[in-house]
């Protein structure tokens, strides 16, 4: 069960905009996290971070859930049943290992079993536009190479070819569906047989 996706700063309410922090990011998530347990207490409950769920770096390194100065506790959480969750879209990167330390520096590092919190770490929501070539950028084949060697899970954005509504527009398109306009075929077979099968193989095995 995830929590919240992608809690986003309010642009356009002043009194809101004072409450997006840590430290309320963290009454809201032990309430939350405290109701799906006490429904069912053997499911995982995934987290995700602020700013468009980019960073979970104060969670992991034990600092202060600012503007106040407390710290996560995993006391406050049901035992071994959290797991960070965390998004990127960094699609203009020309460096592989900026963009990996990027993703170790906002929460994937807790991976690593030296941080002062351990956890598990997904990468729940990656993607670009699917055509026979973007696949083949920095970003698609860095972030490949980076959940394979974690063994990490991830998801990608977006399954969908194509919506009923989007934005208003009948029959949308979805030119970063991984199926193409009426889910008959993949819209990019270059990338699911280029890269994406491998994905999948390298994070499973």
């Amino acid at each position: 069960m995830s929590l919240r996706n992608e809690p986003r700063e309010p642009s356009n309410n002043a009194a809101t905009r004072n409450t997006y922090n840590w430290q309320s990011w963290y009454n809201f998530v032990k309430q939350g996290t405290k109701a799906i347990s006490s429904a069912n207490p053997d499911v995982l409950i995934l987290i995700s971070g602020l700013s468009y769920d980019t960073t979970l770096t104060p969670v992991v390194q034990n600092t202060a859930l600012t503007p106040g100065t407390g710290k996560f506790n995993l006391a406050d959480f049901p035992a071994n049943k959290i797991v960070l969750e965390l998004h990127n879209y960094e699609t203009t990167a020309t460096n592989c290992n900026t963009l990996q330390g990027n993703l170790n520096r906002n929460g994937f590092d807790a991976l690593s079993g030296t941080t002062p919190n351990v956890f598990p770490v997904m990468l729940t929501e990656f993607g670009f536009q699917m055509d026979a070539t973007t696949w083949r950028n920095t970003y698609s084949t860095c972030l490949a190479s980076f959940v394979t060697a974690q063994k990490a899970g991830w998801m990608i954005w977006v399954l969908a070819g194509s919506y009923y509504i989007r934005s208003g527009k009948q029959d949308y398109d979805e030119g970063w569906g991984l199926m193409n306009h009426d889910w008959s075929d993949w819209r990019s077979p270059s990338y699911v047989n280029g890269l994406l099968v491998s994905m999948v193989k390298g994070t499973l095995n």
